[in-house]
């Protein structure tokens, strides 16, 4: 019972929900997060130490890069993963991080940023506009 409320917890807060919303669709890694999100890397961070402690996400290194993902088959996250996408969909910025996640170049990262990653410029709350000053580390 101890692991199903630790779950919910970690699921109890709109930044870390919408990093989930990004990793039900694959893996990505803190600076593509800071790019769709519109979030500084350091609060993105947190956030997935949280998810980490919590048991929901994975952490692989390649080179200077980490991908994150969530745990496959996941004893009780797995059940939740078809509910979870159907809800997230139901909400405006979940639909909107998901339209940004797909319009991602693809390429990140120092030594491999691309021109339209480092020149991004991504709409936020508000219709605001967020200018991408390259990627970060």
């Amino acid at each position: 019972m101890r692991q199903l409320a630790q779950l919910f917890k970690a699921l109890a807060d709109p930044t870390r929900l919408r990093i989930v919303n990004l990793l039900l669709e694959g893996s990505l890694c803190v600076c593509e997060m800071e790019t769709i999100l519109g979030l500084p890397q350091p609060l993105l961070s947190r956030h997935l130490a949280y998810l980490r402690g919590a048991g929901i996400v994975l952490d692989k290194r390649r080179g200077a890069r980490v991908q994150y993902s969530l745990v496959p088959d996941h004893e009780l996250l797995e059940p939740l993963r078809s509910c979870l996408r159907q809800v997230l969909l139901t909400q405006d910025v979940c639909r909107e991080d998901l339209r940004r996640r797909a319009e991602l170049p693809g390429v990140c990262c120092p030594g491999g940023a691309s021109e339209a990653l480092v020149t991004a410029n991504i709409p936020i709350r508000g219709g605001k506009s967020h200018e991408n000053q390259g990627p970060h580390v």
